[in-house]
Order: structure tokens, then sequence, then C-alpha cells
């Protein structure tokens, strides 16, 4: 009996003590500790990865029309005094790309061009970045836009150079300060003296909350929206390539568009603001050079750094800590430096 006994202690099942249990509760925790920063890294190399693949379909389409056409689309179409937009580069490369546009439910208030500017193509979308798309952006609103104030996003823009200004003819521009795309204006790739693969046409321009923006170039403090709905954010629709005034800023309602400059860093937050100063459409000086006008920078949410297309049709990344010259240089299509003094 007291054999029979003590084998059944002996396989009785002994619990965990509390000591252990928090013992293995710790362990668990460490693990979890290490394992999630290389969780977080791998998917945000995904998101590169799928970053870079919508990027390389964009320049698909670029090159499309260029094998079309012998040059690239322009960056858009504008009246002489900027005031009105017909058209930019996004718009002008839809028929090279497949956007699902449908019909419209009858039932529905929308009109077609209503449910068109309001639809978001995949390639335009950075996925590391958390903004809807579309968006009902507050900022547009002020334009009064008769398609409303709901616009699917980009988060690429079309590289202006390193000068920041608008004017209605930018050649007028110094050609080392000069990128590949601009209002009323196009270029092939016979006038990138640099070379294809040394030049940006395009690069990323970060959308949503993580970006706000701020007016003026140097700015370091975010503005609230004019519509009271907090703070102003980089929101750049395809399909909406207006630049904004200074009247509009003056009533406190700073936007970016589908453009952006290298003459601020790579990454600065908050975004500095594109404006347009209606009263002096014929002055081409940049900022640096006491223009009136500004150009937002580029930025991304990748750690680091930001996705750009070349000229070529390859995608790059750019960390945020490249020497300015360099970075500037690679904007510009002409082959050499440049050589104001703000460089």
């Amino acid at each position: 009996m007291r054999t029979r006994r003590a084998c059944e202690r002996s396989h009785r099942r002994r619990g965990l003590t509390l000591i252990e249990l928090l013992v293995v509760i710790a362990i668990i925790s460490v693990v979890i500790t290490l394992l999630l920063p290389a969780v977080q890294l791998a998917r945000e190399a995904a998101r590169r990865t799928q970053c870079k693949d919508h990027l390389k379909k964009f320049s698909f389409a670029l090159h499309h029309y260029h094998d079309l056409y012998l040059r690239f689309p322009p960056g858009a179409v504008a009246n002489a005094s900027l005031s009105e937009f017909s058209s930019n580069t996004f718009t002008l490369l839809v028929p090279l790309f497949d956007y699902r546009i449908g019909r419209v439910d009858s039932n529905s208030a929308e009109t077609p061009t209503e449910y068109f500017v309001r639809c978001h193509a995949a390639i335009y979308r950075c996925p590391s970045n958390s903004n809807p798309n579309p968006v009902t952006d507050p900022q547009v609103q002020i334009h009064e836009l008769t398609v409303g104030a709901k616009l699917g996003v980009t988060d690429y823009v079309l590289c202006k150079g390193t000068n920041d200004a608008w004017c209605a003819d930018p050649q007028s521009f110094l050609p080392n300060e000069r990128g590949a795309f601009d209002v009323n204006y196009s270029v092939g790739l016979r006038d990138v003296a640099d070379g294809a693969s040394n030049t940006f046409a395009a690069g990323e321009g970060a959308t949503g909350p993580d970006w706000p923006v701020c007016p003026g170039v140097g700015c370091d403090t975010a503005v609230d929206s004019s519509q009271g709905t907090g703070p102003a954010l980089a929101n750049q629709s395809w399909y909406f390539a207006s630049i904004n005034t200074q009247d509009s800023v003056t009533a406190g309602n700073v936007t970016t568009n589908v453009f952006g400059c290298t003459m601020e860093p790579l990454n600065k937050k908050p975004v500095t603001d594109t404006m347009l100063d209606s009263t002096q459409t014929n002055n081409w000086s940049s900022s640096a050079n006491g223009g009136p006008h500004r150009t937002s920078n580029f930025r991304s949410s990748h750690p680091g750094g930001a996705q750009f297309l070349m000229m070529d049709g390859a995608v790059v990344f750019i960390s945020e800590d490249m020497d300015m010259k360099q970075y500037r240089a690679r904007s510009t299509i002409a082959g050499e430096e440049p050589v104001s003094d703000y460089y």
C-alpha cells in the first residue's frame, strides 16, 4: 500500500510557483522586446520595397509618354498669370494607367468628375504613410473647387530643381537651378546634360498627420488649419496642381502641391509650404536670392531618407544626411554644379 501511494504521489503534477511564473513572464517579455524591432524593420522593408515598385511603375508611364512624344510631360499647364491650371503630369498620364473609374451610380449625387478626382491610384501611394486616401482637406476648401474638397492624394512629387520660384516661363531660371519638371515646361532625355542616371525626376512627398506644414523658407513652427481642424497638413492632390497664393497664406491657408524642391533639406519638418506671390510672377529669383516664392521640400516616412525616381527610370534611396551641394546638384538637369552663393 505504501509503495502504491508513494508511486501515486510521485506521478502527481506540480504547478508553477509564483516566482517561476514571474520568471517565465519576464523571459517572454524580453523575447518580445528583442523581436519587435526586427518585426518592425521587416515590415518597413516590405513597405519600402512596395513604395519603390510604385515609383518604378510611375517611371514606365513617364517613359511611355516620352516614347510617344519624344519629351516628358510638362509638370503643369497654366495661363501666363498662373491663376488657372488645366492639367499636370499626373493627369496627362491617366490614359497610360487603368484607373478603373467605372460608371457613377445613378442614385449618387456625385458627378463623373467628382468621382474621378477622388479616385486614388495605388502607384501614387507610399504604404509607409498613414494618411487616408482620398482625403477631405479643409485647406483645399478655400479654393472653392467645383469638384469639392475630397481628393485623391499623391505621396510622390515632381522635381522642380533647386529654384523654388514660380513663373510662367521657367526657362528664365539659371540652367544649373532648373529641374526636369515645372509649369509650362517639359524636357526630353537629350536635354538632361547631367545624365539621366544622375538626375531626379520625382521623389517622395509624404502626406498626412506626420507631416504638418509651416509658411516660409526656414520655418520651424507648424500652423493650424484655416478651418480650425488641427494643424495644416501636407495633402497634395494628384489632380489639383494649382499653387497657393500669398493672399491665401495671409488668410491662414498653407499647403503643398505636386512639386518638390531641393532648396531646403530632405525630410525637413514641419514641411515648408508652396506659395506663389501673384504680384511678382515675373520674378524668378529663388527665395535664397531674395525671391518672394517658395516650394515644399521632399520628405518621406521611411527612416533616414527618401526614395527618388531618376530620369533613366531607376529608383534610388537618398540619405537625409547627403551633402546639400550633391543633393541639389542631382535635382537639376544642367551639367555643372550650382554656382549661387547659398550653395
